[in-house]
């Protein structure tokens, strides 16, 4: 039985869960026939919501893990594309991943000229700009649009990355009939030999914000970690049915939704011990309800009261944590065990 979805009709369960995202370098996962298929589809994109548009954004892009919690340097994160200045005032599309900065090959069309620019780190600027060329002459029918008040009225910028076309402009989405025919007006004129080299440094504008499904993948995570620990069953008992309803769909009697607590001064309680940048999850008991506290990067911090304590089932200090930096995840009473032999051993070589 699904936890999220209980027995609804045609559930499958091909895949497993992670407990913390795999794109948050969770490596544990739920064992099989604990969360549906389905769930798990719905999921996906409020997941990717949390990855690339919420706070925790920031840290990703600047600390990792990178595509599907890889540690390698080419696959790092990499922003969402958004509209830059160059330092001579020119809007251009770029990103950032690991922390660095990045442009994009692009189309420029503005008054009466057109412009095309290659990133300075491209080894071979001439084959870059070939290719770039290639994908334009290939522009299709679905393509993302970016619409940003640093590009004056009537510009078009056209960008290709990682098999996806952006499209910016002021505000009105251009058709694509139109951006052809910049396009093809553009290459039916341009001359490789009139190639001018410079440098210039882009200053980006990220956008990120929190909204209800963002939270509810704070609570997802809970419920997970609460059938790691004490079993699907426990997951799915009817006390915790009102916040699994609003995990699923967004709708609850009670306010679930509210913004991060975000740690900002150097922690004095159990976050100072937590390994940096890690993401853990704690449940703690109090006048008879269950509460989840959450936190990711050891930093963005959620509170969710789960439900009343189930009748006749005690519940002792448990919770989970994912040092993805360290590739290790352990529970709350094996860090504490490890910290507690650490120390023996510190006092024991004194």
């Amino acid at each position: 039985m699904c936890i999220y979805l209980g027995n609804s009709e045609n559930l499958t369960y091909k895949k497993q869960e992670h407990v913390f995202p795999a794109g948050l370098d969770g490596k544990q996962m739920l064992d099989h026939g604990v969360v549906s298929d389905q769930a798990n589809g719905l999921f996906s994109p409020m997941e990717l919501t949390l990855m690339r548009h919420s706070l925790i954004a920031f840290e990703r892009m600047m600390y990792g893990p990178g595509k599907r919690g890889s540690h390698n340097p080419a696959k790092a994160s990499k922003s969402a594309v958004n509209v830059g200045l160059q330092d001579d005032g020119q809007p251009i599309l770029c990103y950032t991943a690991a922390g660095k900065p990045y442009n994009i090959p692009q189309f420029h069309r503005h008054e009466n000229e057109a412009t095309i620019s290659v990133p300075n780190e491209c080894a071979d600027g001439e084959k870059q700009i070939r290719s770039f060329l290639a994908s334009l002459e290939r522009f299709p029918d679905k393509y993302t649009f970016l619409a940003s008040e640093h590009i004056p009225d009537g510009d078009i910028i056209v960008d290709f990355l990682d098999g996806t076309y952006y499209v910016a402009t002021n505000s009105v989405k251009p058709s694509k009939s139109n951006i052809e025919k910049e396009i093809q007006k553009f290459l039916a004129n341009f001359q490789m030999q009139e190639l001018k080299f410079g440098e210039h440094h882009a200053k980006q504008s990220h956008r990120l914000g929190e909204n209800s499904e963002i939270a509810r993948m704070y609570a997802k995570i809970a419920i997970n970690v609460l059938a790691l620990r004490k079993g699907s069953e426990y997951a799915s008992h009817p006390n915790f049915s009102e916040i699994r309803e609003w995990i699923l769909t967004g709708k609850s009697s009670t306010e679930f939704f509210f913004l991060p607590q975000i740690q900002v001064e150097p922690p004095d309680d159990i976050m100072k011990i937590i390994p940096p940048k890690a993401h853990w999850c704690i449940f703690v008991c109090g006048d008879g309800k269950l509460d989840a506290i959450v936190c990711l990067y050891n930093r963005y911090i959620r509170r969710f009261t789960l439900g009343n304590l189930p009748e006749g089932k005690s519940f002792l200090l448990d919770g989970y944590i994912c040092d993805w930096e360290n590739e290790q995840e352990y529970t709350i009473i094996q860090f504490v065990d490890m910290i507690a032999r650490a120390h023996h051993d510190m006092i024991s070589n004194e």
